[in-house]
């Protein structure tokens, strides 16, 4: 029995129904490219699930490893680490600062979609409040929670199982109207502001679209948390860690959040690791209140030497940077692709966050479902496969093409990838 056979009867794979899960056999990897099993070289154009920010088999990730391993602690949830004091103190040195509200201190997990939970239960625990504000367009993580305070299609099969969630609409877009923000504090209003802990918003919606706000948008919902003492919380988790040209999206906007969940390029997909990070203010809260929260693996050294490592590389070989001069290079890019190609209606990027929306041309009815209602993806995942046929692995959701190439890409990289996106979609709409 091959190993593909061997793993389909035992273990499951995610998201999908199991009889018509597709898989990739990889057989090593290396900086921005991975190989299939049959000899395909892969330019990785999503960094795995946006995780992957160092590329892989980075040689500083691997020397951290092999060196924590000769150690092989079992460690306690309360317990004394090097690695966690240091991540704390990396953590609230990068992140971003404001006088009398920079983010200190660390809850640190395991998953991004555990950071969100743990950052609600403490906005919950400081405010004594229990409604949580979060937008229909938006991905907070895969948990029973977590999938509820998103509001994508994801949520759909388990839909009312957790209360207190206010879903606003996707005013907070590029496409929206800057009036949409009156419609905000209304619904603040309208819900009663003593009653909402917190707001939960992506840095920049990620997976469901990479859609930047609207002028001023993070800005005025920082007011107006401010103004009824709401908790902010920033998701990061997907934006953060140079992603977008900054170590996190909100720097981009002037504004530090309360609280800011991190994951995925905290540990650039090399270990399972999460962290919430929240201000002065909520943390003294913390210092005669109890912390209900905690895990059994909480702070896993292993983990912790891993982002460590991450850290140090980014600030190394200087891949904020790096990110913000070929995220220039792909949107250049893209925005020549959307003058070439009809059936491209638009194309958004902020660093190396990009995506490419797709729709009609003259000789294809579009075969993409345009709203996010439905799990049904076919023509998307038909279009991925071309993608890999073709060696580029990046993600296809509905009528989005969802770019976010590992921070560590060269410009030669940049331009093989769009070579590669301008073949196969050429071929597809042909």
């Amino acid at each position: 029995m091959s190993i593909v056979e061997r793993q389909r009867k035992h273990v499951f794979f995610p998201w999908s129904a199991q009889a018509e899960a597709s898989s990739i056999e990889i057989e090593s990897a290396q900086g921005v490219y991975f190989n299939i099993i049959g000899g395909l070289k892969v330019l990785d154009f999503s960094s795995h699930v946006f995780n992957a920010c160092l590329g892989h088999s980075h040689y500083k990730i691997k020397d951290a490893l092999a060196e924590y391993a000769q150690r092989a602690l079992v460690p306690l949830p309360n317990g004394i680490y090097e690695e966690r004091a240091l991540l704390g103190e990396n953590l609230a040195r990068i992140t971003p600062d404001a006088q009398f509200t920079g983010l200190t201190k660390s809850f640190i997990c395991l998953s991004g979609a555990e950071a969100n939970e743990n950052a609600i239960k403490m906005a919950q625990l400081v405010t004594g409040r229990t409604k949580v504000m979060t937008r229909y367009r938006s991905y907070h993580g895969a948990t029973l929670s977590a999938l509820q305070y998103s509001g994508d299609y994801r949520r759909m099969p388990f839909d009312g199982m957790v209360n207190g969630i206010v879903r606003i609409p996707d005013f907070c877009t590029s496409q929206a109207r800057p009036e949409s923000l009156e419609l905000l504090e209304e619904l603040i209003l309208a819900e009663g502001p003593e009653t909402i802990a917190c707001m939960l918003l992506e840095g920049v919606v990620g997976a469901n679209g990479v859609y930047l706000p609207i002028k001023n948008f993070w800005l005025q919902v920082r007011n107006l948390c401010d103004k009824y003492g709401i908790i902010l919380i920033a998701d990061e988790v997907m934006s953060g860690f140079g992603r977008t040209g900054k170590w996190f999206a909100v720097e981009h906007f002037g504004v530090t959040p309360d609280i800011m969940t991190l994951s995925k390029g905290l540990t650039a997909g090399y270990a399972p690791l999460g962290a919430v990070i929240v201000n002065e203010k909520i943390a003294s809260y913390f210092d005669h209140n109890k912390l209900w929260c905690g895990l059994t693996h909480y702070a896993h050294p292993l983990s912790c030497t891993v982002a460590n490592a991450v850290i140090k590389a980014i600030e190394e070989e200087h891949l904020v940077d790096n990110s913000f001069q070929r995220g220039q290079e792909l949107a250049r890019g893209l925005q020549t692709l959307k003058k070439e190609m009809s059936f491209i209606t638009d194309v958004r990027s902020i660093g190396l966050l990009a995506a490419i929306d797709l729709g009609k041309s003259s000789v294809n009815s579009g075969p993409f479902a345009k709203h996010r209602t439905s799990a049904s993806n076919y023509a998307a995942q038909k279009l991925q496969n071309a993608f890999l046929k073709n060696g580029l692995y990046c993600v296809v959701r509905f009528d989005t093409v969802l770019l976010a190439p590992p921070l560590i890409i060269s410009a030669k990289e940049i331009e093989e990838g769009l070579s590669k996106i301008r073949k196969t979609l050429t071929q597809f709409f042909s």
